[in-house]
């Protein structure tokens, strides 16, 4: 009876050692990669290698005087892994341990998006102003310890949006930076825009023309020209 007892204890507790260690979700299998919880599965978020490029501006080469800035820049407006504006989202985050505090080993930021690229400014050097964390748009977010290695992340109210995800263990010592990305929201299509503001400009010119031509009665017909630009001096 002893015995029995003694192997029911033994089984009970590797069975709830078992259910402990049970993770609803698997962790990423490298450093620096970054799931996104979607439903009851994970995506992986898209992942890019870029490399921190410093820029000075103009007037610093000229006079001395400016700012220098550490950017990184991602290819394409809009990351191909997306999801819908939700309240909460959640990121299974690996990295090489999650010993220490997870903000310090996380950094999670908006991009500036343009028509072919995303981009951020990491860091700023002014001649007057000192250095500065750049406009870089930080991620508010809460985590904690997840299985082996990962953080689970919870970000709430994340606008619609491009971002990035940079796990600083798994950047190189020679600059080489792996940012996971996501886009949150429908992906604006610049080109789509371009396109549309192309048919509305040749539709006001249109107008323009019949209400310029047919404002004033004349024996002569009076005749109109335009021009177009984002300055006067392009619209000559």
């Amino acid at each position: 009876m002893k015995k029995f007892s003694l192997l029911f204890t033994m089984t009970m507790v590797s069975l709830l050692s078992f259910a402990n260690n049970t993770l609803p979700y698997p962790e990423p299998e490298f450093i620096g990669e970054v799931y996104v919880v979607v439903g009851d599965s994970v995506v992986l978020l898209e992942k890019n290698r870029t490399v921190l490029r410093t820029q000075a501006s103009a007037t610093m080469y000229i006079f001395g005087i400016g700012d220098i800035k550490s950017r990184i820049k991602i290819p394409n407006a809009c990351s191909q892994t997306r999801i819908d504006v939700l309240p909460t989202i959640q990121l299974i985050v690996r990295a090489n341990n999650n010993n220490s505090d997870p903000m310090t080993v996380i950094n999670a930021f908006r991009f500036d998006q343009g028509r072919t690229e995303r981009s951020a400014t990491l860091s700023k050097l002014g001649t007057f102003s000192g250095a500065s964390d750049g406009t870089l748009k930080h991620v508010e977010y809460q985590a904690k310890r997840y299985g082996e290695a990962s953080y689970l992340v919870t970000i709430k109210n994340l606008q619609a949006g491009e971002y990035g995800i940079n796990v600083t263990d798994s950047n190189t010592s020679d600059g080489n930076m792996f940012i996971s990305c996501l886009g949150v929201g429908a992906c604006t299509d610049f080109a789509a825009i371009e396109k549309a503001k192309k048919e509305e400009k040749e539709q006001v010119e249109k107008i323009l023309v019949e209400e310029m031509e047919g404002a004033v009665d004349l024996a002569v017909r009076l005749t109109v020209e335009l021009g177009a630009g984002e300055t006067w001096f392009d619209a000559k």
